[in-house]
């Protein structure tokens, strides 16, 4: 995991998941052994640079054209080129658009609203999120690119039409089931080979990079870029890449 660039803080999961399984079937715990230890010291002493590259504008583009290429099912069409817009625009992370198998701060329907004063953008509220204060939530707003085929707002909408008024998470397939991590990131990988970039480079996380990047290259002031992306400290500077 560490030579394939993971965080150290991902690792220790993972090793309690092995601990587990071989706790379950009363085998010796092979994660406490004096070797492995010391490589998960060693790990949080030699962090490997994150290599992954942000989505810019027009990779989004690309990777949007790319979308009919690698599904043939309208509905999973629109789904996917919501979803990509959507987490471009509101800087989420991976857990806040599907299901993970960590802490669900999955966005639901109901947290999608529509705005008084600007009735053609969409208000969306984080109630929890990552180091969020479950009593604050979170309320960005995300405006419309009229006449453009790219803009978030309108994609939404036409997602959402087809999704309907099932109550649960934000983002469902056609059979009612949610969005996983998984399928996003094996949907991306696909269209990230469509139009011939390294699929290594590009992840889920990448769209939050890149809509940081743009953002602060477009003179968005830090206070206003720690709020929309939902940082909670200066964190948010290591997401503005070159």
């Amino acid at each position: 995991m560490h030579n394939k660039g993971y965080a150290a803080s991902s690792i220790p999961p993972k090793l309690s998941a092995v601990a587990f399984v071989h706790k379950l079937l009363n085998f010796p715990d092979p994660t406490q052994s004096f070797i492995i230890q010391k490589l998960v010291r060693a790990s949080r002493k030699s962090q490997t640079p994150d290599g992954r590259r942000p989505i810019t504008p027009s990779i989004l583009k690309a990777l949007l054209d790319a979308i009919p290429s690698v599904t043939s099912h309208a509905y999973d069409r629109q789904l996917f080129k919501a979803l990509f817009l959507f987490s471009y625009h509101s800087l989420s992370r991976i857990g806040e658009v599907t299901v993970t198998g960590a802490a669900n701060h999955t966005l639901q329907l109901s947290d999608i609203n529509s705005q008084a004063s600007h009735p053609h953008s969409i208000l969306v509220t984080f109630r929890t999120y990552k180091h969020g204060n479950p009593s604050r939530p979170a309320t960005i707003s995300i405006s419309p690119n009229t006449g453009s085929s790219y803009c978030p707002v309108a994609s939404l909408k036409s997602y959402l039409t087809i999704r309907g008024n099932r109550a649960g998470c934000l983002f469902l397939r056609s059979d009612g089931r949610p969005v996983s991590s998984d399928l996003f990131s094996h949907t991306l990988r696909k269209c990230v080979k469509h139009v011939e970039l390294d699929p290594r480079e590009f992840t889920a996380h990448s769209f939050r990079i890149g809509a940081a990047t743009h953002a602060a290259l477009s003179g968005v002031p830090d206070k206003q870029l720690r709020a929309l992306g939902r940082w909670s400290s200066d964190a948010f500077r290591s997401y503005i890449r070159p």
